[in-house]
């Protein structure tokens, strides 16, 4: 796989965003507490243009919907204050199921890329400094993720082994109404995966999720701005616009998931097989 990939130049290609975000992998019950990441590889935002990673500051999050088939609203919200209500409008400029996800007004990107390079694994650092952040890389750090995730599971297991008799479930008062907001953020296999639940009551009055998908594949936000996966196919040179298997290449190389989103973009009147084509901001 990674004589084919680099012989096509995907180690190049693809690139996007250079921005990451990670919600962090593994937690360590002997650290963990509200005021701290207890996790055993940290979570953050990668900033791109310095190269620094920040502590991750989920107030930073919003979603947009002003190309997505959804209810208008006015610039982004954050999911505690989002609304998901499906208005589908042909003929208009969204094109969407996806709304667009930012950090601080910023595209990002994230996956087990993002994880590792947040999470300050060395090898995948050196790469990412050398080449960019390339399909390629995107395709050897989701391979490399597999031997840690093999760790932390080992980890766990032993942990949960020396703890059979402890309770691991606290049930809920019967009859409590209970008012709040809570959130539960995971590094899922394709990255960074959010729920966010706000409870009135003691019932569910808002949930909003936020994929990994979404985050990659999210279309323009309120500014105009691509979201990552278009970004990374600006200026490829597609040979046969009828086969565009180079778009495949680098679309396959985030693992999209078609249930939580999907998008069309049409190149143009049909013009027979053999048309050549080059993606366009």
């Amino acid at each position: 796989m990674t004589r084919f990939l680099r012989s096509q130049g995907l180690h190049r290609l693809g690139i996007g965003t250079p921005h990451m975000l990670s919600f962090g992998v593994g937690c360590d019950p002997e650290r963990w507490g509200p005021s701290q990441d207890a996790h055993l590889m940290r979570s953050g935002f990668l900033d791109g243009d310095s190269g620094t990673v920040e502590p991750l500051d989920t107030t930073q999050i919003a979603e947009h919907v002003r190309h997505s088939w959804f209810r208008p609203y006015e610039g982004g919200r954050h999911p505690y204050e989002g609304e998901t209500v499906p208005d589908y409008q042909p003929g208009s400029d969204r094109y969407s199921w996806a709304k667009a996800p930012r950090y601080g007004e910023r595209v990002v990107q994230t996956g087990p890329l993002a994880e590792l390079l947040i999470g300050g694994d060395a090898l995948l650092r050196d790469l990412h400094a050398r080449e960019g952040a390339g399909a390629w890389l995107r395709q050897f750090a989701r391979v490399r993720r597999v031997a840690y995730e093999l760790r932390h599971a080992r980890r766990m297991l032993d942990e949960l082994g020396a703890s059979l008799r402890e309770p691991h479930f606290i049930a809920p008062v019967p009859g409590s109404e209970v008012d709040g907001q809570g959130c539960g953020l995971v590094m899922a296999a394709r990255g960074a995966l959010g729920h966010w639940v706000r409870l009135r009551d003691g019932v569910v009055e808002k949930y909003q999720i936020i994929t990994p998908t979404a985050w990659n594949a999210s279309p323009r936000d309120s500014a105009g701005v691509p979201g990552h996966w278009e970004a990374s196919l600006v200026g490829l040179e597609v040979a046969d616009a009828d086969d565009p298997i180079e778009i495949g290449h680098l679309i396959r190389s985030h693992d999209p998931c078609l249930v939580c989103t999907v998008h069309f973009a049409q190149a143009g009147a049909h013009a027979g097989a053999g048309r050549r084509l080059v993606v366009g901001a």
